[in-house]
């Protein structure tokens, strides 16, 4: 996820596009790599995933930062797909 997740934000970066557009390349990128793996480790992928976005896309450099509902929204969000995934089997 980490890589994964920084590349795809670094393509976004490059190619000028709305932090949104990362947050769902990020988005699909979790429920890919939460296809049929456990909740536990789901819930790694989603935090690790929540952390490049904060970090990356939300702040700039890598500076990590919690701004309130917005944030825990999105760790929400990134929670229940990666939750949602490992119901999915190959």
């Amino acid at each position: 996820m980490l890589w994964g997740g920084l590349a795809l934000v670094d393509a976004g970066t490059l190619a000028h596009a709305p932090a949104y557009a990362e947050l769902g390349a990020v988005c699909l990128l979790v429920v890919v790599a939460s296809i049929g793996i456990g909740i536990p480790a789901a819930l790694g992928v989603a935090l690790v995933a929540w952390l490049v976005v904060d970090g990356f896309v939300v702040h700039s450099l890598g500076v990590l930062g919690f701004d309130g509902a917005p944030d825990a929204a999105r760790l929400a969000l990134l929670v229940a797909l990666a939750a949602a995934a490992t119901r999915v089997r190959r």
